[in-house]
């Protein structure tokens, strides 16, 4: 309520910016904005409030700022209005007046609104100007930095009063006043927090100081004030002792408790660390592992110190000792301090020794050497055993999740790849077609958000996701612009978020001849050609087109995967097939809108960008927008028009290498064949092609020559190639030969091609890369040959020799990081050998420096930067200084300096260089590169991949941890003198210091010393990461408990990682065998909730394992239409293989094929899409004739017998038994057959029966169904044939509802087709003829 009056007021000074003759205007009718209607001063008041809170509504919250909330103007409301009516003029005053007359009705008027809508206490309702001075917004700068100021006053007193509670030790001299001081700010940010404002549910600052006062009474302000409140000193003065001289050791301990009232200022702590992640711009996932370390490190710190509070004091109740010891000999005592001999410890020693207690039980490891001695010490074990379970449950939980969220990117790539793979190992597709796959998805996903962008983008206001669509596909919108351009800027941005990117390579067929498309393909870059065939005479009328889609083309009879078989159907022309070029498709052209077009689509440049969306989604979108179908349906008749032109031309008669129509369709305009660019016309274009070749048309010379030998290729013809004579023919060739445009590169390319021939380029493989023209000195984008990368001294990522390079380069990073540890901590002295290798190693990684300099890179948009500065500065930014830290031989330089003069600090400083090797254990943030390009060599399953990963993981960590566990016990403090001053419990003073592995009998002087010291840390390594912890290791001295401190956290962590990968993995189910039982035993389940018969319940899961057999239990129908039309008719065909063979939609009846001869490939795919499998049990009956109404499918059996019968009732002559035999040998009863008919209506009486008659036998490739889906009276049940089960194909009536009309006809050919075949072969009947000749007749009774 009172933020609303704050905004009111904001609102008045908005309506003062009314113009005055406006004001005039309402206050001449009567003082009313109502005019001459108005009832009465009420009303208009009313009217007014309300306005004037609707546009409040409309004000934005950052609208109200200031101290005192008036409007950001830092004055009183008073002053602020006195200034506004001095300056204003007289219509203005008016309004003014009107105003303060509606701020002082306001509140009386709409009481019972304000508080019904505001939710607040009527007291609270009303905020006078008064009690908003000097309030202080939470967002102000001088205020963000006190809070900041404070949050690290706050970590030093959560740290230091805990350990000086927990080990006795009170703050004296300068750290007393230091902590009076502390508890002064803290007093003053109290006093503060009286005059700071807070922002309301509707994120509206509120500055009435009751309201704040009261706000902060009922929140923390006793909490703030028992943080800085002295109770200690209060205590003090009250006992006249000081809490060391206390006697009573419960008083003792009550006034040590009382201490604690100072962690009160944990609450406060989440303040500061939200100002410090806004300042320090983290990522959240860093953020969440910081936080995550820094709750367990002061958890562990906070019970540390009260597992020592607990043991005070340690000597007991004996006078002149101090608390915490050390106790003098024969104290019965019993604690743990005392029982582990702690209590000869220093403070330090004791602290470490009680962090690295609570850090073992927290993490589950339990050494042992340490335990509760009483009861109070054993409580105290029980609830710090819970604190540790529910940390480290926490850490299980987190560590796997904090991890995966840290590249969100990455993990939801790999989680869709992972997907693929599993689809395509469990439908077994040939390696030919799991590359292209993984080369599509990598390439999608590479160009497009991996996140669901459609549902992120959908709930954005408009205004926003125009602008952010603009910005991040920009390069779309303007491929857009010239096939739309008569649309609005809006739909092409609809349109952007449906666009699918694809990659199609040279003689990739797109669409083939007479395909009914189901998708619009834009050309982002690069060039389509269109084929015809000419031996065909009607393919330029129109009216045929859909006609003839059926017929089966020879075509572009290729298939983009050479070394998978082709099926050996036969085709019904007798005529080879002329290929005809009659069109290109360029830059922003479209492809598809018109169906059954007898034309052949396919790539002409190495690798044409499209970008392809679906004719429904089209539709859609263009129905949202007035008008945009009607003319997209004029663009397509147009475009049909400019089509059969030309088609109807005939090939022309200039000399082409290839056959070209005299009119051809360029940029969807008929236009003529010598518009075409030149490069089109060859036969041959082995070589790269720019995109100047592709946007200039042929010159008179190559019209005239036709093969092009003008007076130009002459002239390239004499010219000399070589890698080094670039510049030199930069110089020989003048401006004029680089006609349009054509860049030197280019005739550079012309010019190779031309002296080494056609042959040249054969076998290699062609890039996009971005190069400096060395004319124009401009960057451009070209097609280049790996031979011409690598002549410029380029590397490729993707040559297999950079892949091998990195593989090896990676078999030297695992040698050095596994025998980098082990030679620094055990001090290994290498021989002549090793020094060779290590020296081979360091020059192998030198040169992995210099190769780095000159390995092109990949940008998101697939090009290849070739530029050398920019890989320069790219590696320099990136990898540089950790590769020249690792490979630069700091070491044996400083070796070679110091020599063998034999002086200690000489040894110490070679071993503290030695330490500089460890740089090398950096290169291993490259394995996940490295591992990533063995991933897609060895096409290993991610299961496999993920265990490896693992196990490689906690391998390589224990060794770290075991190697240097060694060093930290050789290197430990060498200023301790004997036991107790290095920290060994159960210290002897008059002993030295020992280490863990002298311990166990492990000494330098046994033969093998050091393979068992080393076997033994990696022993402890295992034990303490996987928090077995066995207890015969553990540390002896503090350094050694600090590394094992750091060993736990860490190692807890790290195994959390692999617990929660592994409970991961064994969750998920891998392999399309354990998810089609998943899915099946879901689907059991379901029938048992049901409680369905078990008859019925196999019926239901015979059916469910052939759709899963026939469908995978994957997503597959939706990762099928991700892929490229051509990918995806390969896929389907081979996947669909055995059941296209026996379909008789596609085979016909006699499956020798449909009297329309072999159906292309575009329409079995896509039929294929449409029909569903189904299973039938035997004798389950498929139609009834009483329901026919109900059937909405056709039927097409693909394995297995169906019978088509009737059925009639029957009143027997006799009593007796009502069984029988039918025509076919089977039960003449329905009712005798068990099960197999209690699912059907037919009900018997006494005394009557139901004779069934089979007319037909429906074996593979049959179908039936149509008959019930025409409504003809004369109809028949079917049901699935007793001598065992069915399994069918079906078409549903409502799939064809959703598919294009064109597509619809297509299928009705089809069928029309079968059912004739069908009908002249009589192959139905001709089953039941051989069956009744096939089974024993019994006389009929």
């Amino acid at each position: 309520m009172a933020s609303r009056a704050v905004i009111q007021r904001s609102a008045m000074r908005g309506m003062r910016r009314i113009s005055p003759a406006r004001n005039r205007r309402s206050v001449s009718k009567g003082g009313s904005v109502l005019g001459a209607d108005a009832a009465g001063p009420d009303d208009e008041k009313k009217f007014l409030l309300a306005l004037q809170l609707d546009i409040e509504a409309r004000v934005p919250p950052s609208r109200v700022q200031g101290t005192a909330g008036t409007g950001g103007t830092g004055a009183s409301p008073d002053e602020e209005m006195s200034d506004s009516s001095e300056n204003s003029e007289p219509g203005e005053k008016v309004g003014s007046a009107l105003e303060r007359e509606l701020e002082a009705a306001s509140v009386d008027s709409q009481e019972d609104e304000f508080v019904e809508e505001s939710g607040r206490e009527a007291p609270l309702k009303k905020q006078s100007p008064e009690r908003c001075w000097r309030i202080i917004s939470p967002k102000d700068s001088w205020k963000m930095k006190w809070d900041f100021f404070c949050g690290f006053f706050i970590i030093y007193t959560i740290i230091f009063s805990t350990w000086r509670i927990g080990f006795d030790q009170p703050a004296t001299g300068f750290l007393f006043y230091f902590d009076l001081v502390v508890d002064g700010l803290f007093a003053a940010d109290t006093i503060i927090c009286f005059r700071t404002g807070f922002f309301d549910e509707e994120d509206m600052l509120v500055t009435d100081s009751w309201l704040v006062a009261r706000r902060y009474l009922l929140s923390y302000f006793v909490v703030d004030v028992l943080s800085w409140l002295p109770i200690t000193l209060i205590v003090e003065g009250l006992t006249g002792d000081s809490a060391s001289s206390m006697r009573s050791m419960k008083l003792m301990k009550i006034v040590r408790l009382v201490r604690l009232m100072k962690l009160m200022r944990l609450f406060k702590l989440g303040r500061f660390m939200s100002l410090l992640e806004e300042k320090l711009d983290l990522s959240p996932a860093m953020i969440r592992m910081v936080k995550l370390i820094a709750n367990i490190v002061f958890l562990a710190h906070l019970l540390a110190c009260m597992w020592h509070f607990i043991a005070l004091p340690v000597c007991g109740d004996i006078e002149d000792v101090p608390t915490t010891g050390p106790c003098p000999d024969g104290t019965e005592s019993v604690n743990w301090v005392r029982n582990t001999g702690a209590d000869r410890l220093s403070l330090a020693s004791r602290y470490v020794t009680s962090f690295y207690f609570v850090t073992a039980t927290m993490m589950a490891v339990g050494y042992g050497e340490i335990s509760g001695q009483n009861t109070g010490e054993r409580v105290y074990c029980i609830i710090l055993q819970l604190f540790g379970a529910t940390s480290f449950g926490f850490i299980l939980s987190s560590v796997t999740s904090l991890l995966e969220s840290a590249n969100p990117r990455s993990q939801e790539h790999t989680k869709k790849m992972n997907e693929i793979k599993e689809w395509i190992a469990g439908r077994k597709l040939p390696r030919k077609i799991r590359v292209r796959i993984r080369e599509h998805y990598n390439h999608a996903l590479a160009k497009k958000s991996i996140f669901n962008e459609a549902e992120i983008l959908g709930n954005m206001p408009c205004s926003i996701r125009m602008d952010v669509i603009q910005k991040s596909y920009q390069d779309w919108l303007v491929k857009l612009a010239r096939p739309f351009a008569l649309e609005d800027l809006a739909l092409r941005i609809e349109l952007v978020q449906l666009l699918q990117p694809q990659q199609v390579l040279a003689k990739d067929v797109l669409l083939e001849e007479g395909e009914i498309s189901s998708e619009v393909i834009l050309v982002l870059n690069g060039c389509l050609e269109a084929i015809c065939n000419a031996n065909q005479n009607d393919i330029s009328d129109p009216k045929r087109w859909v006609h003839n889609c059926l017929r089966r083309s020879r075509l572009g009879d290729r298939s983009p995967f050479p070394d998978e078989e082709e099926d050996n159907m036969s085709i019904d022309s007798d005529d080879e097939p002329i290929e005809v070029l009659c069109g290109v498709f360029l830059e922003s052209d479209l492809i598809g809108q018109l169906p059954a077009v007898p034309v052949m689509v396919r790539g002409f440049t190495n690798s044409t960008e499209v970008l392809v969306i679906n004719k429904d989604g089209l539709a859609d979108v263009q129905s949202r927008f007035p008008g945009a179908l009607a003319r997209a349906e004029a663009a397509e008749e147009v475009l049909r028009g400019e089509l059969v032109k030309v088609l109807e031309s005939d090939q022309s008669k200039v000399g082409f290498e290839r056959s070209v129509k005299a009119t051809v369709l360029m940029n969807s305009v008929a236009v003529p064949c010598e518009q075409l660019p030149f490069i089109v016309t060859k036969r041959e274009h082995e070589g790269p092609i720019s995109t100047a070749e592709l946007s200039t048309p042929m010159t008179q010379a190559e019209i005239g020559g036709g093969d092009g030998a003008s007076s130009e290729s002459a002239h390239a013809k004499t010219l000399k190639f070589s890698p080094t004579s670039s510049s030199n023919l930069s110089s020989t060739m003048s401006g004029a030969s680089l006609r349009s445009g054509r860049s030197l590169v280019d005739l550079v390319y012309k010019a190779k091609r031309w002296v080494s021939g056609p042959d040249l380029h054969k076998g290699t493989t062609l890039v996009f890369t971005s190069s400096i023209n060395p004319i124009t000195d401009q960057v451009e984008v070209i097609e280049e040959t790996q031979e011409s990368v690598q002549a410029r001294w380029i590397i490729l990522p993707t040559d297999w020799r950079k892949l091998w390079w990195d593989m090896f380069v990676g078999a030297l990073i695992v040698y050095s990081v596994l025998l980098i540890p082990w030679r620094i901590s055990f001090d290994i002295q290498t021989e002549i050998a090793g020094t060779i290798v290590d020296v081979f190693v360091d020059i192998m990684f030198a040169c992995d420096m210099v190769f780095n300099f000159r390995t092109a890179l990949i940008d998101n948009d697939g090009i290849t930067d070739t530029i050398p500065c920019n890989i320069a500065r790219a590696y320099i930014r990136g990898w540089f200084l950790i590769d020249l830290g690792s490979t630069f031989p700091v070491d044996r330089i400083a070796e070679i300096a110091l020599g063998d003069s034999g002086d200690l600090r000489a040894l110490k400083m070679i071993r503290m260089v030695r330490l500089v090797r460890l740089l090398k254990l950096a290169r291993m943030l490259k394995m996940g590169k490295i591992a990533q390009k063995m991933e897609d060599l060895l096409d290993l399953s991610p299961l496999a991949l993920k265990c490896l990963n693992l196990g490689g993981t906690l391998t390589f960590f224990s060794h770290f941890l075991g190697c240097f566990w060694f060093y930290v016990s050789t290197h430990n403090d060498v200023s301790a003198t004997n036991e107790c001053e290095s920290g060994k419990l159960g210290c002897d003073a008059s002993l030295p210091p020992t280490t863990w592995w002298k311990e166990i009998n492990l000494h330098d002087d046994v033969e093998d010393s050091k393979t068992h010291q080393y076997i033994a840390a990696v022993y402890w390594a295992f034990t303490t990461m996987t928090t077995v912890g066995y207890g015969d290791i553990h540390p002896r001295s503090d350094g050694e408990r600090i590394y094992a401190i750091v060993a736990m956290i860490f190692g807890a962590t790290m195994f959390g990682y692999i617990i929660g990968s592994i409970a991961a993995l064994a969750g998920q189910e891998r392999g399309i065998e354990a998810v089609t039982k998943k899915r099946l035993s879901m689907v059991r389940n379901w029938c048992e909730e049901q409680m369905f018969s078990e008859t019925k319940i196999k019926q239901v899961l015979r059916h469910y394992q052939f759709l899963y057999q026939e469908r995978s239990p994957y997503h597959e129908h939706g990762l099928i239409l991700e892929l490229p039309n051509f990918v995806r008719k390969e896929v389907q065909k081979y996947i669909y293989d055995n059941r296209i063979k026996r379909i008789g939609l596609f085979v016909g009846p006699s499956m020798k094929g449909l009297d329309t001869g072999h159906l292309p490939d575009w329409f079995i795919c896509w039929a294929m899409r449409l029909l569903e499998p189904q299973a039938m049990s035997p004798g389950e009956i498929i139609v009834n004739a009483e329901d026919a109404s109900f059937v909405q499918e056709i039927f097409f059996v693909c394995d297995g017998e169906c019978e088509a019968y009737v059925q009639k009732r029957i009143v027997p002559a006799f009593s007796g038994s009502q069984g029988g035999h039918s025509d076919t040998g089977g039960s003449t009863d329905l009712h005798d057959e068990g099960a197999v008919a209690q699912d059907t209506l037919v009900t018997k009486s006494p005394g009557s029966g139901v004779k069934i008659k089979t007319m037909m036998v429906f074996s593979p490739g049959c179908f039936f169904g149509l008959e019930h889906l025409a409504m003809q009276h004369e109809m028949y049940s079917a049901r699935c044939s007793k001598s065992g089960p069915a399994f069918l194909y079906t078409l549903r009536q409502s799939t064809l509802v959703e598919v294009q009309p064109d597509m619809v006809k297509a299928i009705q050919m089809a069928i029309l087709s079968l059912t004739t075949q069908q009908v002249k072969s009589r192959i139905p009947q001709k089953n039941l003829e051989a069956r009744r000749g096939a089974t024993p007749q019994t006389p009929k009774s």
